[in-house]
């Protein structure tokens, strides 16, 4: 009740100041519906051990702890049907050659009925493994993945460099 007091407020504070507002203005404002989630977690795998499928429960950096490092972790809300989630953590050094070391993603989105979402994509990875002293490159493509609410899957896999895609669908508050 309140909520929709206080939009017809907005709304007209909005005409008076001379806005024009249409039918259906409310749809897709942060916060008035329902709508899904996506987190995407990159991870280096110290060991040739292949990466589990499926995480249980929301802590993923806990319960890959001390077997894997992560590269990158991100979270979008309110996603529709054909986005596309840009991830980019790159760190751009000088020396010898010119490199870009880090993680660069394109998922693309498909968003049925609001809530079930799947996703595929790829991810282009460089980065300087310490343990083993040598620079590896990964360029990994993402199948189709319909992922499930509440535990992480595994949507790509690169077994040479041992980098893991992991995501997870939430459905919250858009």
């Amino acid at each position: 009740m309140k909520k929709g007091i206080i939009l017809k407020g907005a709304l007209a504070i909005a005409l008076i100041l001379g806005f024009v507002v249409e039918e259906g203005v409310t749809e897709g404002i942060a916060g008035t519906g329902k709508a899904a989630h996506v987190d995407v977690a990159i991870f280096h795998f110290h060991s040739s051990d292949n990466a589990p499928k499926e995480i249980k429960g929301a802590d993923i950096i806990t319960q890959l702890h001390g077997k894997a490092q992560f590269l990158n972790i991100s979270h979008t809300t309110g996603v529709k049907d054909q986005d596309v989630i840009m991830i980019s953590s790159d760190v751009l050094r000088e020396g010898a050659s010119s490199e870009d070391f880090g993680v660069d993603c394109q998922l693309i989105l498909h968003v049925a009925q609001g809530e079930k979402v799947t996703t595929l994509g790829k991810c282009e990875v460089f980065y300087f493994d310490a343990a083993n002293k040598k620079e590896v490159a990964a360029k990994i493509m993402m199948k189709p993945v319909l992922l499930e609410a509440d535990d992480w899957q595994l949507v790509a896999w690169d077994p040479v460099s041992h980098v893991a895609v992991y995501a997870d669908e939430e459905v919250g508050t858009e």
